[in-house]
């Protein structure tokens, strides 16, 4: 069974629509990749508090680098106060 060809119009709205869908996913990629940039920059510090006894979570860690505040002074000292004992 033949099919008429399709139109020009059809298929320039077919390309408009595969590019859609490949800067869709090119841009989603590039957050993930972002994303998990941020959490494996942060996982140490967390791996830290936690097996210290002095659980930040990673979230806060992550945040922390947002809010411009360097995690690593806070994550030592809140290990330094746990194992002082305040």
């Amino acid at each position: 069974m033949n099919l008429p060809d399709a139109s020009p119009l059809a298929h320039a709205a077919l390309l408009d629509s595969n590019n859609l869908i490949i800067g869709a996913c090119i841009v989603a990629g590039l957050i993930l990749l972002f994303i998990g940039f941020m959490i494996f920059n942060g996982f140490q510090l967390w791996l830290q508090s936690l097996l210290s006894n002095a659980p930040i979570g990673l979230v806060a860690i992550i945040l922390m680098r947002f809010r411009k505040v360097d995690p690593n002074i806070i994550v030592t000292a809140r290990i330094t106060a746990k194992k002082a004992g305040i």
